[in-house]
């Protein structure tokens, strides 16, 4: 007889084991290639995007900070 507890470590065990056949495929199989080259290529970018962000903060900034010294010259 199968209790309650049994049925629910046999799907949590089911479940462990399809994730980690995901996973496998993903890291280490031929399969997961394109998904890692997908991946990397997103990974670049988000970071060029971030690297732009702060450029055109960092241009904000020394435009404020030239005004501030042009206000104080005057």
């Amino acid at each position: 007889m199968e209790t309650k507890k049994n049925k629910v470590w046999k799907d949590g065990l089911h479940k462990h084991w399809r994730v980690e056949k995901a996973i496998r495929k993903l890291v280490v199989e031929e399969s997961g290639e394109a998904m890692r080259k997908k991946t990397k290529e997103l990974n670049e970018k988000l970071s060029a995007k971030g690297d732009e962000e702060i450029y055109g903060v960092v241009e904000e900034m020394v435009t404020l900070c030239n005004k501030k010294m042009l206000s104080n010259k005057i």
